[in-house]
């Protein structure tokens, strides 16, 4: 009976540190970017090479949306220095698969976030061939050409930037961001995001965007309830 009595009780602290783990806040907020009418950079052009669209002053790619939008951005969050283990522990999360497809001629979406060690697919929906290679130091790669139908795969295993290009159409190109946190988001087109599922604690919160400089903030993450950050770039 006591070793019973024993295991019962071993069963309820595991559950009460369990709820305590699990207790988790929210950021969310809005991305302001430059109107649309403002042109990216010429960041999404093929290295070395620019397409007649983009002209001698670059401009967007082939198939791309006008202008800059919020939904291109990375709003991610990574532990600060003395950050609850809660916190800390979340950095282990397993990676999973993504898509960055081929079609209209160009990639979608045109910035992927990933988890590090994350697996990426890239399907050709078009009825022509592509090719998908990347010489980024985060990670390099050739997929060959390949058609309608077919797809390639790559782990990334490695945080950083890789940017993706096709070299049979020199305009198209996309942008992987590999984390080593799994706190991140991409927001909406009008800039809405949110991040769920975040232990409480101090967060460095960073802010990507391809066409726009990269922005750093602090935020304090509650147990439980939402924080709301909105940040412009304009």
């Amino acid at each position: 009976m006591r070793r019973v009595q024993v295991a019962a009780g071993a069963c309820a602290l595991l559950a009460l540190y369990s709820a305590a783990t699990v207790s988790a806040g929210e950021l969310r907020g809005r991305l302001l970017v430059p109107a649309r009418g403002a042109h990216a950079a010429p960041l999404n052009a093929y290295p070395g090479q620019l397409s007649a669209e983009h002209g001698a002053e670059g401009g967007v790619a082939h198939g791309a949306k006008s202008g800059i939008t919020a939904g291109d951005a990375v709003v991610s969050l990574a532990p600060a220095s003395g950050a609850p283990a809660a916190a800390r522990r979340a950095g282990g999360a397993v990676g999973r698969r993504a898509a960055l497809r081929q079609t209209r001629q160009m990639f979608e979406p045109r910035v992927l976030p990933i988890l590090v060690g994350s697996v990426v697919d890239f399907p050709n929906d078009d009825a022509f061939y592509h090719n998908v290679f990347s010489y980024s130091s985060a990670k390099r790669f050739d997929l060959g050409r390949y058609g309608k139908g077919k797809s390639g795969s790559q782990t990334f295993d490695r945080p950083g930037l890789v940017k993706v290009f096709c070299d049979i159409h020199s305009d198209m190109a996309a942008f992987i961001v590999v984390l080593e946190t799994p706190h991140f988001t991409a927001p909406a087109d009008d800039g809405a995001y949110a991040v769920a599922g975040v232990p409480a604690g101090q967060y460095a919160v960073t802010v990507w965007h391809p066409d726009l400089p990269e922005w750093h903030g602090s935020v304090t993450i509650p147990a439980d309830g939402a924080v709301t950050l909105d940040v412009d770039l304009r």
